[in-house]
């Protein structure tokens, strides 16, 4: 739930060009980052986020979350390279002579 709300506050700092909301989302992304798993030696887990802190606590008990991770990257996207996940791409692609 914190990489939702970093991401949402991201896009608020964006859409109200308001930086102090980009600060706690960058805030809330360090302490995200520091409950990612990078010691794990399985592939399967390493890099993922925990549902709870203890890793026992209430939510989601012993497990890795992919949607949690999901919007971890998200909100890292748009807080370091204001790259938004849910904005149409701009960039348009030649295959032949169409252009999608």
């Amino acid at each position: 739930m914190e990489a939702q709300v970093a991401l949402l506050l991201s896009r608020l700092s964006l859409r109200c060009n308001v930086s102090s909301l980009a600060e706690v989302s960058g805030s809330i992304s360090e302490r995200l980052a520091a409950l990612q798993d990078v010691d794990s030696p399985y592939l399967e887990s390493y890099g993922s986020i925990s549902g709870s802190k203890p890793f026992w606590g209430l939510y989601c008990p012993f497990k890795y979350l992919k949607w949690a991770a999901n919007f971890y990257v998200d909100a890292l996207l748009l807080h370091l390279f204001k790259a938004d996940v849910q904005k149409p791409s701009t960039l348009r692609v030649t295959t032949g002579d169409r252009v999608q």
